[in-house]
């Protein structure tokens, strides 16, 4: 499982995302995201994302259950 920030100083997140996909087509991609439209949201889980968590509901244990798949 990887946890990415899809604001990435100098590169494109998305494009982050769509390369560990390609890489490591079965590792999970679980991304933190500020709210965003439900066009980009669609757009990272074509890019290959397992999930994605808002910052503002970003809790330790909301990740973990996350991580976990809960």
């Amino acid at each position: 499982m990887v946890l990415i920030d899809v604001l990435i100083p100098k590169m494109d997140g998305m494009e982050v995302i769509r390369r560990i996909k390609r890489e490591f087509p079965g590792l999970g991609v679980l991304v933190l995201i500020t709210l965003r439209s439900p066009d980009y949201l669609l757009e990272l889980l074509k890019a290959g994302a397992a999930y994605y968590i808002l910052k503002q509901h970003a809790s330790a244990q909301r990740i973990c259950d996350a991580v976990r798949g809960n």
